[in-house]
């Protein structure tokens, strides 16, 4: 069980989802859409539907492996991802409205705040992260059952290309 802030009684794991967004202010996040939109461009839709089912929903609780790693859009911050992931390959744990990056030692939480489709989920980082909201899209015509292809892109964070390999596989990779 993860606190979401060292200010706050909210449990990242326990979702408080109201009309398609995150409202319990967890990791300080936004209880309303509209900065998230505003930010990203994006219109939020307005149900559970996609908090409730979307392309991860099969994964949750699962450990899934970050296996490739590209900055398409460079910035300051992406540059200093791409060396942490270097050194240490992050693995992923996904959650109805929260998610988990193991990478070292460190396992900061993030929030699922809101989705715009099945494919696409709005994301908060920790306190302290400068990215403010993303967006975390699948990529379902490059996705096989082997790998989870997305993009995530933020103000700070720039525009990323990763992959994911998926949980029953992770026992054969060389």
């Amino acid at each position: 069980m993860v606190r979401a802030s060292a200010s706050s009684d909210v449990v990242l794991e326990d979702a408080l989802i109201r009309d398609g967004w995150r409202v319990d202010g967890a990791l300080n996040c936004s209880t309303t859409p509209e900065a998230a939109e505003k930010q990203l461009g994006i219109t939020v839709v307005r149900t559970n539907e996609f908090q409730d089912k979307n392309f991860l929903t099969d994964y949750w609780e699962s450990s899934l492996k970050l296996v490739d790693f590209n900055v398409l859009k460079r910035t300051w911050f992406n540059t200093f991802m791409q060396f942490q992931v270097c050194l240490h390959k992050p693995n992923f744990t996904f959650g109805r409205g929260w998610y988990k990056e193991q990478i070292g030692d460190k396992k900061p939480p993030y929030v699922i705040a809101g989705c715009t489709s099945y494919y696409e989920l709005v994301i908060w980082g920790p306190e302290g992260d400068p990215g403010g909201f993303g967006l975390l899209t699948i990529d379902p015509e490059k996705t096989t059952d082997k790998m989870l292809w997305m993009t995530y892109r933020s103000k700070a964070r720039g525009l990323l290309r990763i992959s994911l390999i998926l949980p029953s596989l992770q026992n054969t990779e060389k």
